[in-house]
């Protein structure tokens, strides 16, 4: 089984994204991480027998640590470096596409306003980097 590992600190973003996944009928196994330092923490214990995820996606809106900042720190991790990270967020600053893509984001996703839009985006992007 596929895994995802999604690093999120709004709880209703959290359900959304969960309800969607369930909804297109996605079988993963989703990890949620709602810290940027607890994933710190993670990457950094990582070592040759970590059951890594398939595709990280993360916001980039974080407390402590923005998304951008955090992708740099995954790109750079000799165990992590491999696995694809995807950028998500409700941000359309130019800067803030930028700076994910100039750290190691494989792509950008705006996150939709609506839930059918949602739940096709989640749909392509599983179908994209799974």
């Amino acid at each position: 089984m596929k895994r995802i590992l999604y690093i999120e600190d709004n709880t209703s973003d959290v359900a959304l994204f969960e309800e969607a996944i369930k909804d297109n009928g996605i079988e993963v196994e989703l990890q949620v991480i709602t810290d940027a330092e607890e994933f710190l923490d993670l990457i950094n214990a990582a070592d040759a027998s970590t059951k890594f995820p398939d595709l990280i996606i993360s916001d980039v809106s974080l407390p402590k640590i923005n998304g951008a900042e955090l992708i740099s720190h995954v790109i750079q991790n000799k165990y992590y470096s491999s696995v694809p990270v995807v950028a998500y967020s409700t941000s359309s600053y130019q800067k803030d596409i930028d700076a994910c893509l100039a750290n190691g984001a494989k792509q950008y996703y705006q996150k939709p306003m609506n839930y059918y839009d949602t739940q096709k985006l989640i749909k392509d992007i599983c179908d994209k980097w799974l």
